[in-house]
């Protein structure tokens, strides 16, 4: 595609998202069987409250994995209901490059309700506004690589240089920019409303792998980390 920026147009953008999301805080009933013994299951992270309600940061998804695992089993033997473990097991399959996982083991909630809402294939609502109430994505990684080639990626750092997101000196060039969300919407914005050589290089028709976001991002609103070498290209 000529003056295009992108190299791997052919992944939707939706799922690259998805495939950036690096950590997230699911939801959990206080009050189902299943999730009380999954928090007594749980090892890693740190423990503590949070609005009253108990909380297990920072777990490791390997570790979230194998105490999951071990729950439903334990749930299975004791004849426990396992089917919000189940559902929370499926938002692990959904973002597959996940690497910490926040619980928090909410009290007096909708949430065994809204878990079994999901599950049931009969319900005609909006699953997308209950599963919101299950899990809250609070980090993405973007690598810059994964869809722009090395022009694009040099005007880009070339911007951040001179709006000072990373140092304009070689020897403390830093590749990683800690932005928050609403924070890089509003910068992009403006960079894209501000500078068409940008867009001449990037492809007006691949402009939303800079500046698109799924539905789920917009609402958490998580913490972004754009990575702006040269990884893959």
């Amino acid at each position: 595609m000529e003056n295009s920026g992108i190299v791997k147009s052919e992944k939707d953008v939706f799922v690259m998202r998805i495939s950036q999301v690096r950590k997230i805080n699911i939801n959990l009933p206080a009050e189902d069987k299943g999730s009380s013994v999954f928090y007594n299951c749980l090892f890693g992270g740190t423990k503590g409250e949070a609005d009253g309600n108990l909380i297990i940061r920072d777990v490791l998804i390997g570790d979230a994995y194998t105490s999951i695992l071990n729950c439903l089993e334990i749930c299975r033997k004791n004849r426990y209901d396992d089917k919000v473990l189940t559902l929370i097991l499926s938002v692990f399959t959904t973002f597959m490059n996940m690497t910490f996982v926040d619980f928090t083991f909410v009290k007096n909630s909708s949430l065994v309700s809204d878990c079994l809402k999901i599950l049931d294939e009969k319900f005609d609502g909006d699953k997308s506004e209950l599963f919101e109430r299950v899990y809250k994505v609070k980090e993405m990684e973007i690598h810059l690589s994964d869809s722009l080639n090395v022009e694009a990626i040099d005007y880009l750092n070339r911007m951040f240089m001179f709006f000072e997101f990373i140092p304009n000196d070689y020897m403390k060039r830093e590749f990683c920019i800690d932005f928050e969300f609403d924070e890089y919407v509003n910068f992009m914005s403006m960079l894209l409303s501000n500078n068409k050589e940008l867009i001449k290089i990037v492809g007006k028709e691949n402009i939303s792998h800079l500046s698109v976001f799924p539905g789920v991002a917009e609402r958490s609103k998580p913490m972004l980390k754009i990575v702006t070498n040269y990884r893959d290209l």
